[in-house]
């Protein structure tokens, strides 16, 4: 299972910036990426591995739009996986 905390966290940095998006790839803009998060939240066919996979790329596009960092979320979910 994929923490709602993260989920939380990844639409509340979305939203706070989605005025701002003016990416033209429609795979990398906002609004994609806050519909990946619900289908990972929401979707209960998905297997745990694609919703993995699918929020490593919402996680990479939100550090190569510079709206966080490696390190940063990595202090955030320090917590959450516990070494689990």
């Amino acid at each position: 299972m994929i923490s709602p905390l993260i989920i939380e966290r990844y639409k509340q940095i979305i939203d706070e910036n989605l005025d701002n998006d003016l990416e033209t790839d429609p795979y990398q803009k906002l609004s994609h990426l806050k519909w990946m998060l619900d289908e990972i939240a929401g979707n209960d066919t998905q297997s745990i591995t694609k919703k993995h996979r699918w929020l490593g790329f919402v996680q990479g596009i939100l550090i190569a739009k510079k709206l966080t960092t490696v390190d940063t979320e990595r202090d955030f979910t320090r917590d959450l996986f516990n070494g689990d």
